[in-house]
């Protein structure tokens, strides 16, 4: 199945289910990466929100459209 790994299941909708974040200050985007998978908002969701310009929590939104696009092809400005 294209959607098992290791006899889990990858959720067809694209939740987000949990987040690991290793770099300085990570602790900032902590609170904001738990309510993305409190409420169950999918990849399409994030993409879809409006995060405050400039911050790092702007690097969640980034994260998601990596999923979807080439995001060294992107403008700086999505």
């Amino acid at each position: 199945m294209r959607n098992k790994c290791l006899g889990y299941e990858r959720p067809s909708n694209e939740e987000v289910m949990g987040v690991h974040i290793l770099a300085p200050d990570a602790g900032e985007l902590i609170a904001e990466a738990m309510v993305l998978v409190r409420n169950k908002n999918t990849v399409d969701e994030v993409i879809n929100s409006l995060p405050m310009f400039p911050t790092l929590a702007e690097s969640l939104k980034a994260v998601a459209l990596s999923f979807k696009k080439d995001i060294a092809r992107l403008s700086c400005c999505v």
